[in-house]
C-alpha cells in the first residue's frame, strides 16, 4: 500500500470493524433501535391500601441513586404517604387530648405580670395598690366625702410616679378618674408634675385621654392654659397627626384667645415664627409688607404644611381652613393647582367654617368640568347639612354659578335638595339657597355683598354659559317640585315671615299648570276661616291667617305681580282667589283692617273683569257699612 493514501471502507467493512470493538458498542446500538414501551397511565389507589401494600412486602431498605435530569422530565413526585399516616396520628391525639385553656391564660397572665414587674421595679405594688382605688373612686353611689379621701389618697399614692403611669393603659384609666373626681389643686399638681411629657401625651393612644379629660373636667383656668402653652412651637406637628389633631382643635376654638390664635398661625409661615411671634402679624399679607423678599419662602412653608396635612386627610381644623384660604388666595397657579388637587375630595369638611368655605368657593371657580363633577359627588351624601350650614349654603349658591352642566347638577345636587325639601325650607339657610335657585341675584331677596362675592366667579376661565342661561334652567328644574310642595302642605309655606319670602319668591317666579294649583292651595288656605298660624311676637299664640302682618305683605306683593302676569297671559293669582271669596269669606275679611286693605290691593291691580265681580259680592256684604276701621272706610270709598 502506497504511503498517504486512505484505506476506502465500505459497509461490509464497517460492520466488521464494530464486531471487533467489542460488546460496549452492541449496547449502544441496541438503544438506537429499541422500541420505547408505552407509559401507562397509574390506577388512583387509595392512600391507605398503597401503605398496606408497601408494609406487606419486605421492609429492607435499598438505595438508589436519581439522576435530577430524569426526575424533572418524569414529572411530579408522588406523594409522601408515610408522612399522611404521621399527620393523621398527630391529629387524632390532638383530638383526644385537649389543652387545658384556663391554665393556659393563667400561665400568660403571671408571664405579663412578672415583665411588668421588672418593668416597673418597685412602682409595681402601687400600682396594683392604685387600680384598686380606681375602682372605688369611679362608682357613681360613692359618697363625695369619701371619693375626696380616695382622691387625696391615690394622688399620694402616686405623687412622683405620674411620669411612669400616663403612657400605661390601664393606669391613664385611672388617672383620668382621679382627675374627674378630684378638686382642682390635685389637679393642678398633676399637671405641673406631667408638664414635660405634655406635648408627648398629645400623640400617645392612651395618653392622650387624660388631656381630653383635663380640657373637659379641670376647674382652672391656669390648667388650661398650661396645656396651652405646651403647644407653641408644634402646633403644624399636632394638626398633622390623627391622635393630636382633634385636641388641638379644642383648645385653638374652645381655650384660645384671639391673639394667641394669630400666634399659632404664624407657625404655618415657616420656621422662625415657631420660636418667635410678632403681634403685629395677624395674617400672611402682614408678613408680605413687613419683608417683601420673604414672600417665596412663607409661601413655600406654607405649602409643605398643607401637604403634610392634605395627603393624611386632616382637615377638620378651622385653623388648617384659614391658613389654606390665605395660601389659596396668594400662591401662584402651579401651586395653586397641586394644593387644590388635594382640597377637592375634602371640599365637604370644608364648607364648615367661613374660610374654609371660602377656600372651597375658590377651588369650584377654578375647577374644570371634571373636577366639578368629583366635586359634586363628593358633595351628594352632605347636600342637607351644607345647605342647613351658614357657610355651606353660600358654597351651594356658588356651585349653580359656576356649574355648564345643569342636567347633571340636577341629577346630583338639586335632587337631594328636593328629597329633604321639607327640612331644608324650615332653616334660615337652607332657605336661602331656595331662593337662590329660583330668584338668582335678585337684589329683594339678597344683600348687595353676597351678590358682589358671588360675581367673582363669573370670570373664570372654566365657565363659559352665561348666567341668565343657567338661572332659566335651575328655575326650570325645580318649580315643579316646589310648586308641589307648596301645593300640599301649604301651612308650612305661609306659616312663619321668613318662609313666606321663600313662598313669595316661588310664585312670583315659577310658571306652567302647577302654579295654578298652588295659588288655588294658598287661596282656599287664607279664605278658611279657621286657618291660623304662629304669632311671631308671642310664640305660644295663634292669630288668624288674614291677619298676620307677614302673610298680608306676601299677599298683597303676590297680587302686585298679577299685572305682569296679565302681559305674559298667564294664570293670575287673583283670578284663583275670586272663586273662593264667597260672601261667608268677605263677611269674616272686612271684620280685619287687613282683610279690608287687602281686597282695596285687589281692586287696584286685577283686571276690570275680577274687579267688577268682587264689587258685586261685596254689594251683599252688610258688615263693611258697620266696621270702623281704616280699611273698610277706604275699601267703601273705592267701591263707590
Amino acid at each position: 500500500m502506497a504511503l498517504g493514501k486512505r484505506k476506502s471502507t465500505t459497509p461490509q467493512n464497517k460492520n466488521n470493524n464494530k464486531k471487533a470493538r467489542g460488546p460496549s458498542n452492541v449496547n449502544t446500538d441496541k438503544k438506537k433501535f429499541q422500541k420505547k414501551k408505552p407509559t401507562q397511565k397509574k390506577p388512583i389507589v387509595d392512600g391507605n391500601k398503597l401503605i398496606k401494600k408497601e408494609n406487606s412486602e419486605s421492609t429492607t431498605p435499598v438505595k438508589k441513586s436519581f439522576d435530577k435530569k430524569k426526575i424533572q422530565n418524569k414529572g411530579p413526585r408522588k406523594p409522601n404517604l408515610d408522612k399522611a399516616k404521621i399527620i393523621k396520628k398527630e391529629k387524632e391525639t390532638a383530638e383526644n387530648e385537649k389543652p387545658n385553656w384556663l391554665e393556659y391564660k393563667k400561665e400568660q397572665k403571671e408571664l405579663r405580670e412578672k415583665r411588668r414587674a421588672k418593668k416597673l421595679d418597685d412602682a409595681y405594688d402601687i400600682v396594683i395598690q392604685a387600680k384598686k382605688i380606681g375602682e372605688k373612686i369611679r362608682r357613681a353611689e360613692l359618697p363625695k366625702d369619701e371619693q375626696a379621701k380616695l382622691t387625696k389618697q391615690l394622688h399620694d399614692l402616686l405623687k412622683t410616679h405620674y411620669l411612669k403611669m400616663i403612657f400605661m393603659h390601664d393606669l391613664s384609666r385611672v388617672i383620668q378618674w382621679q382627675i374627674k373626681y378630684s378638686n382642682p389643686d390635685i389637679q393642678l399638681e398633676i399637671v405641673t408634675e406631667i408638664r414635660p411629657q405634655l406635648i408627648k401625651m398629645f400623640f400617645c393612644k392612651y395618653s392622650k385621654n387624660i388631656i381630653k379629660t383635663l380640657l373637659k373636667t379641670a376647674g382652672s383656668s391656669k390648667i388650661k392654659q398650661e396645656i396651652l402653652e405646651v403647644c407653641y412651637g408644634n402646633v403644624v406637628k399636632l394638626t398633622s397627626s390623627v391622635l393630636s389633631a382633634p385636641m388641638f382643635e379644642k383648645i385653638y376654638v374652645e381655650i384660645a384667645s384671639v391673639q394667641q390664635k394669630l400666634a399659632f398661625k404664624q407657625e404655618f409661615y415657616g420656621d422662625y415664627y415657631k420660636k418667635s411671634k410678632d403681634k403685629n402679624i395677624k395674617s400672611v399679607t402682614d408678613v408680605f409688607k413687613q419683608s417683601p423678599d420673604m414672600k417665596s419662602a412663607t409661601l413655600t412653608a406654607m405649602k409643605a404644611n398643607l401637604n403634610k396635612i392634605l395627603n393624611k386627610n386632616l382637615i377638620n381644623s378651622s385653623l388648617v381652613h384659614t391658613v389654606l384660604y390665605e395660601f389659596l388666595s396668594h400662591c401662584s397657579k402651579e401651586d395653586k393647582d397641586e394644593i387644590m388637587a388635594l382640597a377637592r375630595p375634602l371640599i365637604a369638611e370644608l364648607s364648615q367654617t367661613k374660610d374654609g368655605a371660602k377656600a372651597a368657593n375658590i377651588c369650584i371657580w377654578n375647577g374644570t368640568n371634571k373636577d366639578k363633577k368629583i366635586m359634586m359627588k363628593t358633595l351628594k351624601e352632605h347636600v342637607k347639612s351644607i345647605a342647613t350650614s351658614d357657610h355651606g349654603s353660600l358654597m351651594l349658591m356658588c356651585l349653580f354659578d359656576a356649574v355648564d352642566d345643569t342636567v347633571l347638577l340636577k341629577k346630583i345636587i338639586i335632587q337631594e335638595i328636593i328629597n329633604n325639601i321639607d327640612d331644608i325650607a324650615a332653616d334660615d339657610c337652607g332657605r336661602r339657597v331656595i331662593m337662590y335657585m329660583v330668584a338668582k341675584r335678585d337684589s329683594k331677596f339678597f344683600h348687595p355683598t353676597t351678590i358682589e362675592y358671588l360675581k367673582q366667579g363669573d370670570n373664570n376661565e372654566f365657565t363659559k354659559k352665561p348666567q341668565e342661561v343657567k338661572a332659566k334652567e335651575i328655575l326650570e328644574s325645580v318649580s315643579e317640585n316646589l310648586l308641589e310642595s307648596i301645593s300640599e302642605k301649604p301651612l308650612m309655606w305661609l306659616n312663619s315671615g321668613k318662609i313666606q319670602i321663600v313662598t313669595l319668591a316661588i310664585l312670583n317666579n315659577c310658571s306652567g299648570p302647577k302654579l295654578k294649583e298652588a295659588f288655588a292651595s294658598v287661596a282656599k288656605f287664607i279664605t278658611d276661616i279657621n286657618s291660623v298660624i304662629d304669632n311671631k311676637d308671642k310664640k305660644d299664640e295663634k292669630i288668624k291667617a288674614i291677619e298676620e302682618a307677614g302673610l298680608h305683605m306676601t299677599l298683597k306683593k303676590i297680587i302686585q305681580m298679577d299685572q305682569s302676569r296679565k302681559e305674559k297671559q298667564e294664570t293670575t293669582f287673583g283670578e284663583v282667589l275670586l272663586e273662593y271669596l264667597t260672601e261667608e269669606v268677605l263677611e269674616n275679611w272686612v271684620k280685619f283692617n287687613r282683610g279690608c286693605f287687602l281686597l282695596v290691593n285687589f281692586i287696584k291691580c286685577e283686571s276690570e273683569e275680577c274687579v267688577k265681580t268682587l264689587k258685586e259680592k261685596l254689594k251683599n256684604v252688610k258688615n263693611l257699612k258697620v266696621e270702623l276701621s281704616k280699611g273698610a272706610e277706604i275699601l267703601l270709598e273705592n267701591l263707590n
